[in-house]
């Protein structure tokens, strides 16, 4: 992960959700690694 200058350079889709943090680690996990398996594509950086 690069820094937060880095981050801040990009464009970035911003989506909200009522939620537990303590229950993001799966989602988040997804995000990176099954999506791009099954759909062809992915995320590359996310912020929790």
């Amino acid at each position: 992960m690069g820094t937060i200058d880095e981050l801040l350079k990009r464009d970035w889709y911003f989506q909200g959700f009522n939620g537990t943090p303590a229950l993001l680690y799966g989602p988040m996990y997804s995000m990176f690694k099954d999506m791009p398996n099954f759909l062809g594509y992915g995320y590359s950086a996310c912020i929790e």
